[in-house]
């Protein structure tokens, strides 16, 4: 089981509290049934050519969990006012099919040529019956609802690249990458209405999301005498257009980053070093963080995402030490700029 709590205040004009809202959630989930398969194949066309194909399955159909959140809402002399109690049964089986090809071309005893290409399809279906009882202190619920919420995510990714490799004076690494994501989530929301299931429109959604990103990088390694170096630097050109079908929003995005990386590592005897590295990267947000429509977990709290997120860019800056071989010392600075972990949780 595992618990977790937040409170919420809600302030006057003047700053003073006027309610404050305490809840507790428990959760217990399950998964009593996965299965996972893995078939890989490799022939070898000759001594200089080499090909591989492979396909992985993951299945968990039976993913569960029970949510219980008690809520206490007190006024703003800390007094009870009232209270709720939301019991949730979820399920969100999962389904996740992916294949891989590898191509392998030996240009040379110090030179390797190199296409691989991965796609990936995956499917995962969040069912969520929740029930609400509301209650005034000291006493009986006076009032209850239920909602189903039914939530079906489809992705799909494709990617293809092609590497260099050349050993013959250091290490030269360089290489060429397609990536492209398709994504589909419905929402849909039924509200419990005189013992029938009725479809609310206002919280049934429909997000499309299609990513492209083309990459290319280039790094050189190589060691003179005590130093090791390597420095590289990748670039990338991102198109993405999110769509809201349900409110015809539409957010298009379009951007060039450049990344560059260097390390470097003086070794003054055969067991002690001193090294430095730099890199910048770039991580993304997830789709569902782009998806503006509200996820409602009870009838006051909901998750929702911002179209207008942009990536996370991390600097990080290592001074790295090494002593006798046996014990690394590593004192890092880490920067992010424009970092979308937010708390997208909210109240009403």
């Amino acid at each position: 089981m595992n618990e977790s709590k937040d409170e919420s205040r809600y302030l006057n004009d003047d700053g003073t509290i006027n309610s404050r809202w305490n809840s507790e959630m428990r959760r217990k989930n399950k998964s009593l049934e996965q299965h996972s398969y893995r078939l890989q194949a490799t022939y070898e066309l000759d001594s200089l050519n080499s090909f591989s194909l492979g396909t992985t399955v993951f299945y968990a159909p039976q993913q569960k969990g029970k949510y219980e959140v008690p809520t206490s809402i007190f006024n703003g002399n800390n007094q009870l006012d009232s209270s709720y109690v939301t019991r949730i049964n979820r399920k969100d089986p999962v389904k996740n099919v992916s294949y891989n090809f590898l191509y392998e071309r030996i240009l040379s005893e110090k030179q390797k040529l190199s296409f691989n290409s991965d796609f990936t399809n995956y499917h995962n279906a969040e069912n969520q019956n929740i029930f609400t009882q509301f209650s005034l202190p000291q006493e009986n619920p006076y009032r209850q609802t239920r909602f189903l919420s039914d939530n079906h995510q489809g992705i799909k990714l494709f990617s293809a690249q092609a590497d260099y490799v050349n050993e013959t004076n250091g290490t030269i690494e360089s290489g060429l990458k397609f990536g492209k994501v398709k994504a589909k989530s419905n929402l849909d929301f039924k509200d419990e209405i005189d013992g029938e299931l009725v479809q609310n429109l206002n919280r049934t959604s429909e997000f499309l999301y299609d990513e492209s990103i083309f990459a290319g990088y280039f790094s050189f390694a190589k060691e003179f005498g005590k130093w090791s170096l390597k420095a590289g630097i990748r670039g990338e050109y991102t198109e993405l257009t999110g769509n809201s079908v349900t409110t015809s929003e539409i957010n298009e995005q379009k951007y060039f980053k450049i990344f560059p990386t260097f390390y470097a590592l003086y070794k003054y005897s055969d067991d002690n070093g001193i090294g430095f590295s730099y890199g910048k990267r770039i991580s993304r947000p997830q789709y569902s963080r782009l998806n503006p429509f509200r996820s409602y977990y009870n009838n006051y709290s909901y998750f929702t995402g911002d179209p207008n997120l942009l990536p996370t860019i991390t600097h990080n800056l290592n001074l790295l030490y090494t002593l006798k071989s046996k014990y690394n010392f590593d004192l890092f600075y880490r920067l992010e700029k424009k970092s979308f972990n937010g708390n997208f949780l909210s109240r009403l």
